[in-house]
């Protein structure tokens, strides 16, 4: 979970002593975004390809910090508007540039088959979506709002790159009936 240290560090510094004062979030964003272009920088470098929630997490911190640094108050207010759905909104950026133009798609896979590969994507795009919408009725709850949603989108890419990777086409299994013949 190191590829989310930024996010962390944000989430630590602006939720340490309860609801963030605007002096805490703006800091928080310089501290987010200073250790998010770093990371990006790493990340954009790797050969396999880089875990594109992180991508768009990193893009979401660096852009809020590069607001703070800046005095762009006019998009820190609209930061402060989306809430935690603005990382959602930033996320899904990053899945749709990755689904449509990158061959590992949003998922990240390779070594997949391409049309695996952008039907795990899309799906990954929708759990995103959802994700988005939780985080609009948790907002203001950094565990439900924001924490959460981002470890079951993590989770999710992980078995989906798994699943693809294996050749299990179907993103999720479906059921199997239960027998009570071997008894």
């Amino acid at each position: 979970m190191i590829q989310f240290l930024p996010l962390s560090i944000f989430a630590g510094y602006a939720f340490r002593y309860g609801v963030p004062t605007d002096d805490r979030w703006v800091t928080a964003f310089q501290l987010g975004g200073v250790t998010a272009l770093p990371q990006l920088i790493f990340v954009l470098r790797q050969s396999p390809p880089m875990n594109r929630l992180v991508l768009g997490a990193n893009v979401w911190l660096f852009t809020g910090g590069l607001a703070a640094f800046t005095q762009q108050w006019w998009l820190m207010r609209l930061y402060g508007v989306l809430g935690e759905s603005g990382i959602f909104l930033f996320i899904a950026g990053a899945g749709v540039v990755t689904t449509l133009a990158a061959p590992a798609g949003f998922i990240g896979a390779i070594d997949a088959p391409p049309a695996a590969i952008r039907r795990a994507s899309l799906y990954l795009l929708g759990a995103t979506c959802l994700a988005m919408a939780a985080s609009v009725v948790f907002r203001g709850n950094p565990a439900f709002g924001a924490a959460l949603p981002v470890m079951a989108l993590a989770l999710l890419q992980r078995t989906l790159v798994t699943r693809v990777r294996a050749g299990q086409d179907a993103p999720v299994a479906a059921p199997r009936p239960m027998s009570l013949g071997g008894l």
